[in-house]
Order: C-alpha cells, then structure tokens, then sequence
C-alpha cells in the first residue's frame, strides 16, 4: 500500500491445464505456459465513500500436443475489469466493467457490464437489485447479450437470518430466446 493505494501483483512462471474427462482419458490438449496478474484498489481522498478497483491479468499458453492440436501452438488469453464502490450512510452503489479475451482463434470473448445497489433499511434488514449483462464476443456470428437481474432481501434476528432471492436471465449462455427463473429462500444459523 503506497499512499492509500493498495497493490497487488502476482506470477506464476508454470501454469499449466489439462482437459479430462470423468473416466480419466485426456479429451484436449495439455498445456504450459505462465501467468501474471495485477489489481489495484484506491479510495479517492476527498471523496469519502468512494472507492475505484482495476485488475488485469494475462496467461501466455503453449500446448503440449493432444487431439484438438499441435505441439508448440500458442494462445494468449487476457482479462480486463475496473469497478467504482460508493457508500453513503446506509446505501451502497458499485459499478463495473471487464472484457475477458481467450487467444485461441475462433474462440468467443465476453464483455460484462454490472451495476447494483443495496440499502440498509434498519439494523436488522437489507435489500439490494443487481444486473449482470454478459455479451459474448462471437468472432463467426452475431454476439448476444445473457442479462440477467436479482432482488435480494435479508432480515436477521440475533444469530439466524432470513434471506430470500429472485433471479431471472434472458439469453441464458447466450442462446438468444433462453430464459431462466430462479427464487431462493435460505435460513441461516449462527452457534
């Protein structure tokens, strides 16, 4: 942390995958290769509440030979996201944008945007909306956006709380005309 900035970087001289099936055959190629990653997080002096988040990481790929390529082929896959926070009083806004590329050719990208608020309506309970769009990046045809939204509602009462969700997603995997639905009640207990 430098001057109320908070760094974080990170290095991996030997990442490495492999595509396995369930039955324990490899179905794709091994690969190896390295991977760095850097995050930032700055709360803007003057500006109380608020607070802005980047993070950027890059995995270089060097397949190991398998049936889906050639030994030595190479893939370069990159990630992208900056986020603002603002809180005030019992409400809190945050916003963000990320930009996910896979370097093997012929493969989608994914373009997010974000943004929720959530408000603390008393000490005991809290509400908040969020939506994600997701727009996949189809280099052979046209992109498609997943949305997807959620209400959120939680009152607690000394140790057990009450939490309840409702989700729905239009474009779901970014299959246009998919829809999904989902409500969720859940009791939580703390000993």
């Amino acid at each position: 942390t430098i001057s109320g900035v908070s760094i974080n970087v990170e290095y991996n001289p030997a990442s490495g995958n492999a595509t396995v099936s369930q039955a324990g055959g490899n179905t794709g190629d091994g690969a190896t290769g390295q991977n760095w990653n850097v995050a930032v997080k700055y709360s803007v002096p003057g500006a109380d509440g608020l607070e802005l988040r980047a993070g950027l990481s890059n995995t270089d790929k060097i397949s190991t030979a398998g049936s889906a390529g050639t030994a030595g082929a190479g893939s370069e896959d990159s990630e992208m996201t900056a986020a603002a926070i603002y809180s005030y009083d019992r409400f809190k806004a945050g916003y963000q944008m990320s930009d996910i590329q896979n370097g093997t050719a012929g493969s989608n990208g994914e373009m997010v945007m974000a943004w929720g608020v959530s408000m603390l309506v008393n000490d005991d309970f809290s509400v908040s909306y969020a939506v994600n769009e997701n727009e996949a990046d189809v280099p052979s045809g046209a992109n498609v956006t997943e949305e997807s939204t959620g209400i959120m509602a939680a009152y607690t009462m000394g140790s057990a709380s009450l939490r309840v969700a409702f989700n729905e997603a239009d474009n779901v995997n970014g299959v246009a005309g998919v829809t999904d639905e989902n409500l969720e009640l859940s009791l939580k207990l703390s000993f």
